[in-house]
């Protein structure tokens, strides 16, 4: 801590000393990205680094991305969405993962194009725990080109926290690796994601669930809110890996007869390999053997509980396509087969093995008219294997209006039937069995949208690029459920019979008033009857950040100084289940309080800093206004009020 306020204090020297004029981070160049899919289509690189400093302070890029979550009190834990998100995957789901966007995914990988090498990195530091190591969370981007046709990108991402409470301990490791090469005629290009997540998580269960020790912890001071917890020895560790690399060669083309001889695709062929590997080692001990977390005392061991998932599937799709246009009609055809294999077991003579396969066909279909108007129609269809008849279907549309298109009308239809997740179907460990027939889960949605862009006049102006993309994004979804599984009371998965449905209206407002800034973020969502008791998510999720900004030290940094406020309506939250990595039906209410950070931001040149006190308003207003704010979920207390700091850093070589 000590060291990480030395370099700030330097950093806001140098900063005094900077010139007068105003100098910022705008003048650089910051690389632009595109997707994979996008990469092999176009070549084109559109996408610019984000330069806003909304939520810079929320070093959590879960609770930065997402209006709302239910987790375990702190950082890097598991957590559900409260905002409901329709379900998109598809193919076979192993249903081991608890961490969903914490983790690097192939989908979401960036290709960079570079015209100086660029690196920016991310620390967060904070006091917590009961060694007082506390949290150090690391997050580092480099991009660089050699040459015009070749470009590598490491994206890094670290969190170490020890938290406050009894055995919440956890480590968070993130790295994803992209790099493409494009030949000299500019018809081959190949492509390259590596990507590996790691957590290792000291499972509590949280408190233990008896009246007499919930009290207690209850009556304690906010400083020593220490008590027994269920799990003293449960230990969780999780893999995720997920290695790529696609290849595409322009069979059809020509070039240009200007003087640059640009080539100018027509049709093309590709192929991609895939390799995924996942892997779950969840243990325990005697100590543990009668807690109220587990179905029976045990199913093989009496002494130690070692239960092991190991899933892996290779994968090969071939399809032909054409190139997006800016007008006309583009498309994707092809083919994919994934070889499976999934075990499961609790020790050497005591497992499942699953090898199977999947073999689907996809395609895509792009029209676009006039630059202003866009519309996009993609499926996957499953011919044969665990998957079959499964499929996906999703047509989107934008369309520009306005001045400078700066109004953007959304129409979004999807449709899709899938299996259940593979745990979902069948669990063998220790403490869980069960062997399930389920239906497949059918979803249809449909969402209406408009957003409007926010004016940047100044480009070197913080008082403009600092400010998010969008003055305002309305949206309406609507969705049908039909055979919806979740988790009972007893933690094994249940499945409704009846069709069900979802209502949201999504709002997020940018109210600019130059000095100060309000952004509020609101989601209203309703649930039949059916659906509401099972799926346990709020009706009201509000996200706020009020803040006051200007130049100051003779414009050589740009301050923030503000407040962001997070709540909820309350409701009957799910319980978090170490042994089966999932939440599960409980009836405890929380919600109806509002969690208040304090914070300042400062830009500094190339470096931004930021000072935080989360839950500012801890023990503000006690049990009686708020009887709730004791728990983050059932029985996970919420984070004490702390002290955290930071500092982010581009550099350009």
């Amino acid at each position: 801590m000590r060291n990480l306020l030395i370099l700030l204090c330097f950093l806001i020297t140098v900063g005094a000393k900077a010139q007068t004029e105003v100098y910022d981070t705008a003048k650089r160049f910051d690389p632009f990205s595109t997707n994979q899919h996008d990469l092999h289509r176009n070549f084109q690189f559109k996408k610019a680094t984000d330069s806003g400093m909304l939520y810079f302070s929320q070093y959590s890029r879960v609770r930065r991305t997402h209006t709302a979550i239910q987790d375990l009190g702190d950082v890097a834990t598991p957590y559900l969405n409260l905002s409901y998100t329709p379900a998109t995957q598809t193919g076979f789901i192993t249903g081991f993962n608890p961490y969903g966007d914490y983790y690097f995914y192939n989908k979401n990988a960036k290709f960079y194009q570079a015209k100086l090498p660029y690196t920016y990195f991310y620390y967060t530091q904070g006091k917590a725990g009961q060694s007082g190591r506390g949290l150090i969370g690391f997050d580092a981007v480099h991009t660089q080109n050699i040459g015009e046709r070749f470009n590598f990108s490491v994206n890094y991402h670290s969190t170490t926290n020890e938290a406050y409470f009894v055995r919440n301990t956890n480590v968070m490791k993130n790295i994803q690796t992209t790099a493409y090469y494009r030949t000299k005629n500019q018809r081959y290009l190949a492509s390259t994601i590596m990507t590996w997540n790691k957590t290792g998580f000291n499972e509590s269960g949280g408190l233990l669930q008896t009246k007499e020790n919930e009290l207690y912890f209850k009556n304690l001071p906010s400083n020593l809110r220490f008590a027994n917890v269920e799990l003293v020895s449960a230990r969780n560790v999780n893999r995720f890996r997920d290695h790529q690399f696609n290849h595409t060669f322009w069979i059809k083309g020509k070039y240009s007869d200007d003087t640059l001889k640009t080539f100018i695709p027509q049709l093309g062929i590709g192929h991609s390999f895939n390799w995924q590997k996942q892997g779950n080692y969840y243990t325990d001990q005697l100590a543990d053997i009668n807690s109220n977390i587990y179905d029976s005392a045990s199913n093989y061991n009496q002494f130690y509980t070692a239960d092991s998932m190991g899933f892996t599937s290779i994968g090969n799709s071939f399809e032909i396509f054409s190139p997006i246009r800016e007008k006309g009609v583009s498309f994707t055809a092809g083919t994919r087969i994934d070889r499976l294999q999934y075990y499961q077991g609790s020790s050497a003579t005591n497992y499942h093995l699953l090898k199977n396969y999947n073999h689907s066909i996809y395609g895509q279909v792009n029209f676009n008219f006039l630059k202003t108007f866009q519309s996009e129609v993609k499926g996957q269809l499953y011919l044969a294997g665990y998957n079959q008849t499964d499929y996906f279907l999703h047509w989107k549309n934008k369309a520009g209006i306005g001045k400078n298109e700066q109004y953007t009308v959304l129409l979004e239809a999807m449709s899709m039937l899938a299996q259940p997740t593979y745990q979902q179907s069948y669990m063998f460990s220790n403490h869980y069995y069960w062997n399930n027939q389920f239906k497949q889960q059918g979803h249809q949605t449909l969402k209406v949208g408009l957003s409007k862009k926010n004016n940047k006049p100044g480009m070197y102006n913080a008082y403009y690029y600092v400010m998010p993309n969008e003055s305002f994004n309305v949206q309406f979804t609507y969705s049908l459920l039909s055979n919806y599984i979740y988790y009972g009371y007893d933690a094994k998965p249940a499945q409704l019979n009846t069709a069900e449905n979802v209502a949201q209206l999504s709002v997020h407002k940018h109210f600019n008033l130059k000095k100060f800034q309000v952004h509020q973020e609101l989601v209203y969502q309703t649930f039949s009857s059916g659906l509401k008791s099972k799926i346990r998510l709020p009706d009201l999720l509000s996200k706020t950040s009020f803040y006051y900004q200007s130049y100051a030290f003779k414009k050589a940094t740009f301050l923030q100084i503000g407040m962001d406020v997070n709540y909820t309506t309350e409701y009957n939250a799910k319980f978090y289940n170490p042994a089966t990595r999932n939440f599960q039906l409980m009836d405890k209410v929380i919600g109806n309080y509002p969690y208040v950070d304090l914070f300042v931001n400062a830009e500094i040149k190339t470096a931004k800093i930021f000072f935080k006190m989360e839950h500012f308003n801890q023990d503000l207003g006690g049990r009686n206004l708020f009887p709730n704010y004791f728990y983050a979920s059932p029985y996970q207390p919420t984070a004490l009020r702390r002290f955290r700091l930071g500092v982010a850093w581009k550099f350009y070589y």
